[in-house]
């Protein structure tokens, strides 16, 4: 078990970013896409359902973990694979180059696209997009199409409907994200602006068959959400999407011809009966993949949710209140009988799933060496707690920093627990880390993925200089990181190929030694 005290810092941090890496690992695109598609007898099995091979396949992808999909996709179709196109973030290739599974051969049926710096559409996506459309409106009766989703594919597959221009397009989703507005809130504004998201891809192609494999990257997997939908029905009529632009006051901000086309736009039903959506991997494949190589390390390793969302500030406020009552509960200070109480109270108070929705009960289980009042001299005491979570909180852009939400989240609970330390004498038997990082490799417009914290940081910081709550309120959380300990607490990845959502790592550290001075 981990015993990872003061002067063994650099321990805590490695196996923080161990566990981190486990869990990017387990969802390897190319491997997800292996274990989706089988070929038997002369045909494709995808899930309940058989296509002929008979060299008439076609495949379009987009997002940031479609080259490891794609890769996958030519290598099982072979000569039965007709042409392909992707469109993915800068750099990919360059990346991935020589990475096993994650790069075409020379000879590849696809034409790649990269673009959509920073995770913003721009020109080059925009004549991905032409193409990709273009190829799906060709398609004939006995073809069929592969269309690979993952996270990112939104800002990849941008061809605003006409008189919208991709800058106006641009302009009103940047207006709606700087309010805190959710990715499935984003998303449903994008469906009405767009030729080819909200079902519309699958509607061109048709009457194609349809395979949408999809890597999901939004908390429950909501197919017509992800990368705004273009194989689903559409769930945001332009109704909707004219509430949810009142809802953050940025209606009347917006370009003319949006507020305009919003207006005249009227929802039609479409068939999508040749069309099957099959997600292939999402958030809680990762976190099956980190909590058993938890269990490695720490007396006790634990999925408590894998449908974290709402503002930064929310979520750091719960997690500071779940190591206040883990705390309070291991010295007994909580007994075991309000235990229940007040985790359900708090689970609610945050509107925090618990995994797989089971009962407060079936998961208190989890708890009970905790609950128990301990008797130091007869029983052995756990060292270390440790509680994996997942899903895509959102930031409040209020200031001109550079950061993203899982620095913002790192640095906002680092202030929060460093309070807590210092004015509560009971937690001194405890240190506390926690971790935050994309699993896709990148948080916000930086080199970064994530970055850690623990409770004794903000001590570190003001040793040398470092104001966090300035950087914090500017938004400014990856200066802040950067220039603490030369940067020893950012995670740092590069593209990992793959994306779904977002892995926070908490730590509770019990120092035995220090646990009869409470």
């Amino acid at each position: 078990m981990c015993d990872c005290k003061e002067g063994s810092q650099p321990k805590m941090r490695s196996i923080l970013r161990q566990m981190f890496l486990n869990s990017v690992n387990h969802v390897r695109s190319n491997a997800l896409v292996s274990a989706a598609l089988k070929i038997k007898n002369e045909q494709l099995v995808v899930g309940d359902k058989t296509y002929p091979l008979t060299k008439n396949y076609y495949c379009v992808g987009f997002g940031k973990a479609v080259l490891g999909m794609a890769c996958q996709v030519e290598e099982l179709l072979q000569e039965n694979l007709i042409q392909g196109i992707l469109s993915m973030p800068i750099g990919t290739r360059k990346l991935n180059k020589h990475k096993d599974g994650l790069y075409l051969k020379d000879n590849s049926k696809f034409s790649v696209f990269e673009g959509a710096v920073n995770n913003l559409p721009d020109q080059r996506a925009l004549e991905a997009a032409k193409s990709i459309s273009k190829l799906v409106t060709d398609l004939r009766e006995d073809d069929v199409l592969l269309v690979l989703i993952s996270g990112g594919g939104s800002a990849l597959l941008p061809l605003p409907i006409n008189p919208i221009s991709l800058d106006e397009k641009i302009e009103t989703i940047k207006l709606l994200s700087s309010k805190g507005a959710t990715i499935t809130e984003l998303n449903g504004v994008r469906q009405n602006l767009s030729q080819l998201k909200g079902g519309k891809l699958a509607t061109l192609a048709y009457p194609a068959q349809v395979i949408s494999l999809i890597l999901s990257d939004i908390v429950n997997d909501p197919i017509h959400f992800i990368a705004s939908g273009p194989t689903a029905a559409p769930q945001c009529s332009p109704k909707d999407a004219i509430d949810i632009l009142k809802k953050y006051s940025v209606y009347d901000h917006i370009p003319e011809s949006v507020s305009a086309t919003l207006c005249k736009s009227v929802e039609e039903p479409i068939d999508l009966s040749h069309v099957q959506n099959l997600i292939v991997g999402n958030n809680e494949v990762a976190l099956e993949g980190i909590a058993g190589f938890g269990g490695s390390y720490f007396s006790l390793s634990y999925i408590l949710s894998n449908s974290v969302q709402g503002l930064v500030d929310n979520v750091a406020e719960f997690y500071t209140e779940l190591v206040k009552l883990m705390c309070r509960s291991y010295l007994g200070i909580v007994v075991e009988e309000e235990l229940e109480v007040l985790l359900n109270e708090l689970l609610n108070k945050y509107d925090i799933v618990f995994y797989h929705n089971k009962s407060i009960a079936d998961k208190l289980k989890l708890f009970n060496v905790i609950q128990r009042r301990v008797n130091r001299q007869k029983q052995k005491i756990p060292r270390t707690l440790c509680f994996v979570m997942g899903g895509e909180p959102t930031v409040q852009v209020k200031g001109n920093g550079i950061g993203g939400r899982n620095q913002e989240l790192a640095l906002n609970l680092g202030l929060r627990l460093s309070e807590l330390a210092a004015t509560n004498e009971w937690m001194k038997p405890f240190k506390v880390w926690f971790l935050s990082g994309g699993t896709d490799g990148i948080d916000g417009p930086t080199e970064a993925a994530g970055a850690m914290t623990h409770s004794s940081q903000m001590r570190e910081a003001a040793d040398q200089g470092l104001d966090a709550q300035k950087y914090l309120m500017n938004n400014d959380s990856f200066t802040f990181f950067s220039k603490l300990n030369n940067g020893a607490d950012l995670i740092k990845t590069g593209h990992t190929g793959t994306n779904v959502m977002d892995i926070h790592i908490l730590v509770i550290e019990v120092d035995p030694f220090k646990l009869g001075a409470t």
